[in-house]
This record gives structure tokens, C-alpha cells and sequence, in this order.
């Protein structure tokens, strides 16, 4: 239901042939739930800038092939609407990407806002990002109540901190 309402908006004047390719997009995240804690998988990671090679930054992607597989994913999970404020953990699987040059609004306003919150102000969600050295790009994050998550990031880090002195 979001896809096809946000469909009509974001192509709005474009050809059809470009509805009609943006409509075949699949869900570029995997969203499951666990005891309250629903855990986002961003397959291919965020869109970031890159440096060009006159030396300016710039975001190179289809924005709009992005924003509808995020919205295909938001529409596996229907609304979950939280009444309490949350916190969204992010966790960038990369080698060598910059936080500040990471694009995430579209997945927070597709996959977080839309299926969970009434509002993505300051008053309702809490971000917190991370970064963990990997070969495979991608990006997991995780949406629950404050208190919750803070305690799941403690749990995470006193076990990757085990496994490195293993």
C-alpha cells in the first residue's frame, strides 16, 4: 500500500517506462521482528557520496529506485505504530565509508517513519550510528524502545570485544 500510494508521487510526469521499471523493484531490506525489537538488514548498504574525480562529492544513485525499495519493504510489515519514544541503532558494514557522507533519510522516512512513527522529530526517535570493519557492504539496524536497544548495544559490544581477544 505505501509503494503504490508513494508511486504515484514520486512519478508523477516521469515516462512509463520508468514506472513500469521502478514498480519490478524489490524490497532492498529485510525487516523481522524479535520480542519487541524489530531488526532492519540494508542489503546492499546506504547510498553514500563518493569523491569524483574533479574532487567533489557527490551522491551517485537512483533515488528513486532506492525510495521504492524501501517502501516495498516497509510494506511487509504493515504498521507498527510506536507510542513511546525509540531508538534506531545503525550498523555500517563497510571498509572504508564515512558516516557524514551516508544517505539516510530516504530508509528512515520509508522504513521507520511511515510503518512506525507518527513523527521523525527529535521528541520521537533517538539515532545512534556505528561502524564495523567488513569486506561485505551492507548495513543491519535495529528500531525498538530506548532503554531496550541501549541494553542490546551494551550486549553487542561486550561480545564483539570477546571475540576479538579470542
Amino acid at each position: 500500500m505505501f509503494r503504490k500510494v508513494e508511486m504515484s508521487k514520486t512519478c508523477a510526469g516521469q515516462q512509463e517506462s520508468t514506472v513500469k521499471e521502478l514498480d519490478k523493484v524489490l524490497p532492498s531490506v529485510d525487516i523481522t521482528e524479535d520480542n519487541g525489537i524489530w531488526h532492519f538488514y540494508i542489503k546492499d548498504g546506504f547510498p553514500h557520496r563518493i569523491k569524483t574525480e574533479n574532487g567533489a562529492y557527490k551522491y551517485l544513485y537512483d533515488r528513486r529506485a532506492i525510495h521504492v525499495g524501501y517502501l516495498a519493504a516497509a510494506e511487509t510489515v504493515g504498521e507498527h505504530i510506536f507510542n513511546e519514544k525509540v531508538m534506531l541503532y545503525i550498523v555500517t558494514h563497510s571498509k572504508d565509508t564515512d558516516h557524514d557522507n551516508l544517505d539516510t533519510k530516504l530508509f528512515i522516512d520509508d522504513c521507520i517513519k511511515m510503518p512506525f512513527l507518527r513523527d521523525d522529530s527529535p521528541d520521537c526517535i533517538s539515532v545512534m550510528m556505528d561502524y564495523e570493519l567488513s569486506n561485505d557492504a551492507g548495513a543491519d539496524a535495529w528500531l525498538g524502545e530506548e532503554l531496550r536497544i541501549l541494553d542490546m548495544i551494551k550486549e553487542r559490544k561486550i561480545a564483539l570485544r570477546q571475540e576479538i581477544r579470542s
